[in-house]
């Protein structure tokens, strides 16, 4: 879990509103940092992927 997160983070924020049915993809919950969360997502996924596939 990453808290304060939503669906929609894990993805690059895109340059313009994208509106969809659980909202739009370019806005972020108050207090969440998508461009520092998905700086540090990628070495995490790495290490997990390098940990599990031993």
């Amino acid at each position: 879990m990453v808290p304060n997160a939503w669906h929609f983070a894990f993805i690059d924020t895109p340059s313009f509103p994208i509106p969809t049915p659980d909202g739009d993809m370019a806005a972020d919950p108050s207090g969440f940092d998508r461009a520092a969360f998905l700086k540090g997502l990628g070495p995490e996924l790495a290490d997990f992927f390098d940990r599990t596939l031993k």
